[in-house]
């Protein structure tokens, strides 16, 4: 990452300032504010960390220093003084400030806010889900242009025996095409093609997809074949 030391101060900065636990803030999560006294414990806890931060960025690789300083903070705040919407609090004031620095902080939140054995899980998860792995690709070239259109699988279903027909689009010619893709099929990424018309099977078979399609198809080479003699 390309770190910018002003940037990143100016953003510190403002952090510190801002009255993060006031009763304002509280309410903008939905929640009575906590007593002053946890309010005022926690400002200064974030203060404190906002200062060291700002000092960090002077350092050689700050945000590896800035990571070190983070974690140490966390782990001095006592998960048990704390209900389950105050820690959720303080998580995402922590979530920020690791954002300034572009860190992943996310599996130290979690095991923090959750124990470590579901605090592990939840990162699993939400990394399997920001990343999907490609189980299976399903590839179709264009008809006009030959580009590749491609159908990442991500998940599989059992309960899913039906096929399923699509109308797309080529990202490459716009040309629409005409997809049938197998069963089991949980969820996916298309690659190469727009989404355009899903034709479900409570109201079509493959035929009357088929047939559905090649009327769009029609009407759209019309409409085209229609403003290409406007424009002459």
């Amino acid at each position: 990452m390309t770190f910018e030391v002003s940037t990143t101060k100016t953003k510190l900065t403002a952090f510190k300032r801002r009255k993060k636990f006031s009763d304002a803030e509280w309410k903008k999560r939905g929640l009575l504010p906590s007593s002053a006294a946890v309010s005022a414990t926690l400002e200064a806890l974030f203060n404190e960390l906002a200062s060291r931060l700002i000092a960090a960025t002077g350092q050689p690789a700050p945000s590896l220093v800035a990571e070190g300083l983070l974690r140490q903070a966390l782990s001095d705040v006592d998960r048990g003084k704390y209900d389950t919407e105050e820690a959720e609090f303080v998580c995402t004031l922590f979530a920020s400030l690791a954002k300034i620095f572009e860190l992943k902080f996310g599996q130290d939140l979690n095991s923090w806010l959750y124990g470590e054995p579901l605090g592990k899980a939840l990162s699993e998860q939400a990394e399997r889900e920001a990343n999907p792995k490609v189980i299976q690709t399903i590839s179709q070239l264009c008809t006009k242009c030959g580009a590749v259109l491609k159908t990442e699988i991500t998940s599989s279903r059992s309960d899913n025996n039906s096929e399923s027909w699509l109308s797309v689009e080529c990202a490459s010619c716009a040309e629409l095409n005409f997809l049938v893709l197998p069963p089991t099929i949980g969820s996916m990424l298309p690659n190469g093609y727009r989404l355009k018309t899903q034709y479900w099977r409570n109201k079509f078979n493959r035929e009357t997809a088929a047939a559905t399609f090649k009327e769009e198809y029609a009407k759209q080479a019309k409409k085209s074949t229609s403003k290409w003699h406007k424009a002459a």
